[in-house]
Formats: structure tokens, C-alpha cells, sequence
């Protein structure tokens, strides 16, 4: 057995070492866009885009183009948060209108949650101040989104063609192909064939339009696919193995984390919602509109949580645990939480900053998000080490409780008094 596992691991140590060669070049065939002579047209960009970012269409890769976009969005601005606890929770727009004519090209958004408002250039620049505009738009995104999770997105040719508004974040086109040929040659296997080469001619229409080469394409796609092919059969082995072990400690952190990695300060008054969502909750912390303690996340008009997010797979597969203190939108009341938002913000400010400020949490002025840190672990280690850190994480904010409980009891009778 120990001899399989050697194996299998230089392999795919074989083909991290081998990802490097330049191939031949070769000229390809005109894309389906270019034969209609719609190669440059914005709307079929943002369109397949679109389809491409939806998880929920019948492409096959579920949520790893969206994925990409995110770390691509990350790397640029590390205040960008965009999470999600199932692909299902995203939803992708195309053509979303504002007021005075505004219309955003994409808006990619989880209802109450957050939102990524995309403006789309081919071959044109921006009209007037248009992005300065989109961005004092009231109606961009819809008035449902906090806005302190909204961010801005200018998709361009490059450096030269940015956008005029300093609120969005600019990406070229270039970095989408590079983010194309990534889930292209990741060790995701869902894909269907018909989506693949859909994928792969947008890559091909897009890099024609910046002038990205044949040679280029090549240099980057075709000696890097033939590796994928002969050391397929590991990468999937890789990939399913991964897979399997998120799966299983997604469904069971809650029994886990008390059963087998019980924090130090863990008392009878804390629970664990047994979902793949992440909360961890104080009794009286859930409270119905009688102000009554439930323990139903739904039935729950006041409720403040510990959220983690380790069941994601991006986070798992990155070593990244993000634990914060959250105020959901969903079912609450609006009155509690701009209560909540001001009472930490204000009267409890002091006496927060310093019980966060020994752990290194962080402060966030947010009307859903109150505090947050980043844990991270050796993946390579197994889900054990996942499991210290979370343990750790619910250790060091448990010293916040005594006043997150005061703001709570305080908003709740604020709200219920107007």
C-alpha cells in the first residue's frame, strides 16, 4: 500500500515538474463568432460569460469558472469578499438596467448577500463617465444588496483602456483567458464534452479579439494537454480523493469539532447548527418575534452567529479558514441589525477593540459582518489540522460573547420598542 501512495505521489510530482514545455505551433480554426462576424460584440461576450459564470447552467463545471474569477477579483483587491456555501446560492444576470437609462452588463449576486456589478469592453472604450455613473446609480445593483458588499468590475483590453470610475477594480482580457485555461487543465472532471469546447472557443474568440497569438495559445494549451492526458488517471484519483474527504467533513464538522476536537471554552450553552452553512451559535442568540430562544435558523427574527466557512471547497482546498461574526439579512429584522451595526460601532467600540485586538480580529463596520479572522492550516496534513484551527478560532472568539451578548439583548429591545 505504502508503495501505491509513493507511486501515485511522484507521478503527480512528474507532472508539476513537466508543466513548463513550449509545444509547436499551429494555426487553429476560425471560432463560431468570427464566421458570423460577431467576434467583437459586447452582448455575446457578456452572454457567454454569463453562461459560463452561472453554476446553475448545463456546462458541467458547477462553480469552478466562478471560482477562478473570484481569486483572479481577490488578487487584485484583498477587501473583495465574495463567498458562497453551495454554487446553487449564485445568480448571474446579463443586461441589468438602472435608473436614466444605466443598464451594468453583469451582475453576479447572491440575493442580501453581495454583489458584482461587471461593465464589458471589446474593441470600445468607455462612453463619458459611464462607470462613474453606474456607480452613483441607486439602482445598481438592486437596493436588496448591503453596500458594503458591493464591488465594481471593468473588463477591458488592458491598462490602457481602465475605467474612468476609481470604484472599479480593473481586469483585462488576458487574465479571463488565463483564468479559462486554469479550469481548462485543473483536475476537475464534471465538465461535459459539448461545455468544454464552448469554453474553449469563448478563450479562442477572446484571444483573436487582444491579438493574443496562435503561438501563444499553443505555448500555453497544447503540450500542457497532453500532460493532463497521460497523467490523467492520477489527477482524477487526486480529485476524487479530495472530493470524498470535503464531502464527508462538510456533513459532519458540527459532530467533529465537540466530539473529537472540542474547544477549551466550549460550554453547554453554545451549539453547532447541524447544516454545511457554518454556524455556531449562544443560547438566546436566536430569538423568534416573541422573543422567545429557538434554535430554527428560519424562525429566527433576531439572531446573531459564529460563522465559519471550511465547508467551502476553495477555502478547504487552500489551507484558508474564515471565521467572522455575522448578522444574516434573511428573516431579520432590519431595526436589530443597523442596531447591532451601531452599538459596536459607538457605546460598545472600546470594549470590543480590545477583546478582538488580543486575538488579532479584525473589525468590520458592516451591518452583517462584525469582526472576522483568516486561520490557516497544512492541507497536506489532513482535516485534522482544519479542525484544530477551527477549534482555535471558536477559542479566541468566545472572549467576544460577554459584549456581543450585551449589543444583542440591547438591540432586541431597541428594535422591539419602536
Amino acid at each position: 500500500m505504502r508503495e501505491d501512495v509513493d507511486y501515485f505521489a511522484n507521478r503527480l510530482e512528474e507532472f508539476q515538474k513537466s508543466l513548463q514545455a513550449i509545444p509547436e505551433v499551429e494555426q487553429h480554426p476560425k471560432t463560431t463568432l468570427e464566421v458570423i462576424n460577431r467576434r467583437n460584440r459586447e452582448i455575446y461576450w457578456a452572454q457567454l460569460l454569463r453562461y459560463f459564470l452561472d453554476p446553475s447552467e448545463p456546462h458541467g463545471f458547477e462553480g469552478e469558472v466562478l471560482d477562478e474569477v473570484f481569486k483572479l477579483i481577490s488578487g487584485h483587491d484583498q477587501s473583495v469578499e465574495l463567498e458562497y456555501q453551495t454554487p446553487a446560492d449564485v445568480e448571474v444576470k446579463t443586461e441589468v438596467n438602472g435608473s436614466q437609462g444605466n443598464r451594468i452588463d453583469l451582475l453576479v449576486y447572491i440575493p442580501d448577500e453581495w454583489a458584482l456589478c461587471v461593465e464589458l469592453k471589446t474593441t470600445s472604450s468607455e462612453r463619458r463617465a459611464q462607470t462613474s455613473e453606474y456607480y452613483r446609480d441607486p439602482e445598481i445593483p438592486p437596493s436588496d444588496i448591503p453596500t458594503d458588499s458591493v464591488w465594481y468590475i471593468y473588463i477591458s483590453k488592458g491598462s490602457d483602456k481602465n475605467a474612468i470610475s476609481d470604484a472599479f477594480i480593473n481586469v483585462s482580457w488576458r487574465e479571463i483567458v488565463e483564468i479559462i485555461d486554469q479550469v481548462q487543465l485543473s483536475i476537475q472532471g464534471g465538465a461535459t464534452e459539448r461545455g468544454t469546447a464552448q469554453l474553449r472557443e469563448f478563450r479562442d474568440t477572446i484571444a483573436n479579439e487582444i491579438n493574443m497569438s496562435d503561438q501563444e495559445y499553443t505555448q500555453r494549451q497544447r503540450e500542457k494537454m497532453e500532460l493532463y492526458v497521460k497523467y490523467y488517471d492520477e489527477i482524477q484519483q487526486a480529485k476524487e480523493a479530495f472530493d470524498n474527504i470535503h464531502e464527508r467533513e462538510k456533513n459532519r464538522w458540527a459532530e467533529r469539532l465537540i466530539k473529537d476536537f472540542k474547544p477549551d471554552r466550549w460550554t453547554e450553552e453554545w451549539n453547532c447548527e447541524q447544516s454545511n452553512k457554518g454556524f455556531i451559535y449562544k443560547d438566546g442568540w436566536r430569538l423568534d418575534e416573541d422573543k422567545s430562544p429557538v434554535d430554527n435558523r428560519s424562525d429566527a427574527v433576531y439572531r446573531l452567529e459564529f460563522q465559519h466557512f471550511l465547508t467551502t471547497p476553495r477555502r478547504f482546498a487552500e489551507g484558508d479558514l474564515w471565521f467572522r461574526v455575522y448578522t444574516s439579512r434573511h428573516g431579520v429584522s432590519e431595526a436589530y441589525r443597523q442596531t447591532v451595526k451601531e452599538l459596536l460601532n459607538t457605546e460598545y467600540y472600546d470594549q470590543f477593540a480590545e477583546a478582538r485586538e488580543k486575538h488579532g480580529i479584525e473589525h468590520v463596520r458592516g451591518v452583517k459582518k462584525h469582526a472576522e479572522k483568516h486561520y490557516y492550516f497544512d492541507v497536506e496534513q489532513g482535516p485534522e489540522e482544519a479542525y484544530k484551527e477551527l477549534s482555535k478560532a471558536f477559542d479566541e472568539f468566545v472572549e467576544l460573547a460577554p459584549i456581543l451578548t450585551q449589543v444583542h439583548e440591547q438591540a432586541v429591545e431597541q428594535a422591539t420598542s419602536r
